[in-house]
């Protein structure tokens, strides 16, 4: 079987030692990034074209309850959108992934992919009271839709980086390219418009690293 992991930023992408191999399971594995939001639907149209069995939604979430702290790691196999879409599979292969986790304790969650940054908690406490999901991230329903039509399951792991009550950065969703990698000259210009934002900024680095590194030690674990 092959399995196909999606990240949507190359810091994501580098949590593999190697992008091509075999995984504990004896599955053969690859990892190619897919960018943030609509542009995971080009990658994940490609990648069930190269024949991937199962596609493995890989990268950082942010939070949407205080019971999820940077650095958890969580599994999904429930998605949903703000347009009300739903999907759901199942696979053995989600089971196998929490054992062969379970020295990160793991936890099984729904996801909601937002089609935007979700920077304010007022926001966040909507988002939740209306979808009722613990996390949120920018493609997984979108990657959900083009495998559900190719009757390949899709399932997804996330580590938190932003917590419920984090506060970030309000340019945030100004400082990005494209592809969701950080345009560096619009950070700079936007932290010396706005200097009290500078240690959001600063922490958000720092929760960034923190939830890499749990899922560095997550692909560590799963390939061979």
């Amino acid at each position: 079987m092959l399995i196909g992991f999606l990240t949507p930023l190359e810091a994501e992408y580098k949590t593999f030692g190697r992008h091509k191999g075999k995984l504990r399971t004896g599955d053969e594995y690859t990892v190619q990034k897919c960018g943030v939001g609509q542009e995971a639907k080009y990658a994940a149209e490609n990648l069930i074209k190269e024949g991937a069995d199962l596609i493995v939604g890989w990268g950082v979430g942010g939070s949407m309850t205080r019971q999820l702290n940077t650095g958890d790691l969580l599994i999904s196999s429930s998605f949903k959108d703000q347009r009300g879409g739903f999907f759901e599979f199942q696979t053995d292969f989600a089971e196998l992934l929490n054992a062969t986790l379970s020295k990160l304790q793991p936890k099984m969650a729904a996801i909601l992919t937002v089609e935007k940054m979700v920077l304010d908690q007022k926001e966040k406490a909507k988002l939740i009271e209306k979808y009722q999901t613990s996390a949120v991230d920018m493609e997984s329903a979108i990657i959900a839709q083009i495998a559900k039509k190719a009757f390949v399951p899709y399932i997804c792991v996330r580590t938190i980086c932003d917590e419920f009550e984090a506060k970030l950065p309000g340019f945030l969703d100004q400082s990005l390219k494209n592809n969701g990698e950080p345009n560096i000259p619009a950070v700079f210009r936007n932290v010396i418009l706005n200097p009290s934002q500078a240690l959001p900024l600063f922490r958000l680095g720092w929760d960034f690293h923190r939830a890499l590194r749990t899922l560095k030690q997550a692909a560590s674990l799963l390939t061979a």
